[in-house]
């Protein structure tokens, strides 16, 4: 069951990457809002929509497949923890994709929530928060777990987006983040094919954020940040999920003081990862 099941997800994303993702591209090409890039380049930023499309169809298909198997209906409340987590994350990120604001940062939100004014920021950490809330106590209260995982589950919704300031930037630090995760995690099958889809589908879409044709967007990096999230509630001890969040934590305080892109610029290895794939200045 489980071998046929990864493979089938394996199969649907080459089929969707390959048929779904360029009619997704031209579809938000022509009909969506565009945006400049870091290098001033007018393009479209909401490639995310493909990766949010592609998670529910993978939910769909797995709900229906495990319906077959006896063994497999206990995992069917997982799948709908991730597509609440996965649809939540994705409508946070639209909102925000459609909103003409500057970006503010963490402290800038909250200043203008102080003044009384909204932001697209404010709703999409209201948002993430609430469904990280459920998230978090769908498996009953337990304490310094249950606090850990809903702090884990709010700001790594963001990590992915924190990252998406260069062309290539999220999708490598999605897959690299998630291979660590997965070393240092007792994944279940459900999460293991759908990230390995998840991986096969960053590829293909590569191609076109590295032709700066698209940018996945808060849509694409919140819909990613919050999957794996999810892969990080299932760390083996409480030890490595501290760890996750105090990283999670140092990268957002550095982000609300000082540039990511600057930092990777000084690092020669990290820099060396950053362009691989890109276009030279």
């Amino acid at each position: 069951m489980i071998t046929l099941f990864i493979i089938m997800l394996l199969v649907f994303n080459l089929f969707s990457s390959i048929f779904m993702l360029p009619l997704i591209i031209n579809f938000i090409s022509n009909s969506l809002k565009h945006v400049k890039n870091y290098r001033g380049k007018t393009i479209c930023n909401f490639g995310g929509i493909f990766f949010s499309l592609n998670i529910l169809c993978m939910c769909t298909i797995s709900y229906m497949y495990l319906t077959l198997f006896p063994e497999g209906h206990g995992y069917k409340n997982e799948i709908l923890i991730i597509l609440l987590g996965v649809l939540s994350a994705s409508l946070s990120g639209c909102i925000d994709d459609d909103s003409d604001e500057e970006p503010k940062g963490i402290t800038g939100h909250v200043k203008s929530l102080f003044k009384g004014e909204l932001t697209s920021g404010t709703i999409k950490a209201f948002i993430g928060a609430l469904s990280s809330l459920i998230i978090s106590f769908s498996k009953g209260f337990m304490g310094l777990y249950t606090f850990l995982d809903f702090l884990i589950l709010c700001l790594m919704q963001n990590i992915i987006n924190l990252m998406d300031l260069r062309p290539l930037r999220a999708i490598k630090s999605y897959i690299i983040l998630s291979l660590i995760i997965s070393i240092f995690a007792n994944l279940n099958f459900l999460y293991t094919g759908m990230n390995s889809g998840i991986i096969i589908s960053l590829i293909f879409y590569s191609f076109y954020e590295a032709k700066e044709i698209c940018m996945m967007g808060d849509t694409g990096s919140n819909t990613l940040g919050m999957f794996l999230g999810l892969m990080s509630l299932n760390l083996k001890s409480i030890s490595y999920k501290i760890v996750m969040l105090l990283f999670l934590i140092f990268v957002h305080v550095y982000s609300e003081h000082a540039s990511i892109s600057d930092f990777i610029e000084r690092n020669s290895l990290l820099k060396k990862l950053d362009m691989i794939g890109r276009r030279k200045k």
